[in-house]
């Protein structure tokens, strides 16, 4: 609620009482784009149509031909930054609480077994994924790493070509083969 002597937040617990201070940051932004003198006297009630509102974010090392030596390439600060403006920007800034984050060879796994999944351009480590998932929870945002699997399971197939489901893309790994299961929980042991 604004009028002309306060700003009134409220919500329904400390994830509510966030998004009303989103969307009073929401407000003062198109005041500001919109060139207006201030927030005119208001009152808004809100709340989610949906309990989750996810979005998936896939960006893998694994398709990208560039390496940090690349002139003008991101550097893997930089690229971890970009993922901090996107959730700000993006997902806390929409409300979004469910952020679905598939990029399984863009990491460095600490892992000996697992480490072969590991782009020769993966640019996070396990403990930079963990601060990423940290930040998420400050955010009252639930941070998912996935992984594709069976199909456009390329992170897989490109290092396991036994593994390629036979009469399919060479990205679409079989998952009736028992391998399939156990190089995918090798992997989300270490994600999650």
């Amino acid at each position: 609620e604004i009028d002309p002597e306060r700003i009134l937040l409220s919500g329904n617990g400390e994830a509510g009482l966030f998004y009303a201070l989103v969307t009073l940051s929401q407000l003062a932004r198109h005041v500001a784009l919109t060139l207006q003198a201030s927030l005119g006297a208001m009152r808004i009630e809100d709340w989610p149509s949906l309990e989750n509102r996810a979005w998936v974010n896939w960006a893998d090392a694994l398709y990208s031909s560039f390496t940090e030596q690349t002139p003008g390439a991101d550097r893997a600060p930089e690229i971890l930054s970009g993922f901090y403006e996107y959730l700000d920007r993006l997902a806390i800034g929409s409300k979004l609480n469910v952020y679905s984050w598939l990029n399984p060879t863009s990491i460095r796994y600490e892992n000996k077994a697992a480490s072969v999944y590991s782009d020769r351009n993966a640019y996070l480590s396990i403990q930079d994924l963990g601060r990423l998932a940290g930040y998420c929870r400050d955010h009252h945002v639930e941070f998912i790493p996935a992984l594709n699997g069976p199909s456009h399971a390329v992170w897989l197939t490109s290092k396991r070509p036994e593994l390629i489901l036979k009469g399919y893309n060479n990205y679409d790994a079989d998952p009736t083969d028992p391998r399939f299961f156990q190089n995918y929980l090798l992997l989300q042991d270490e994600l999650v």
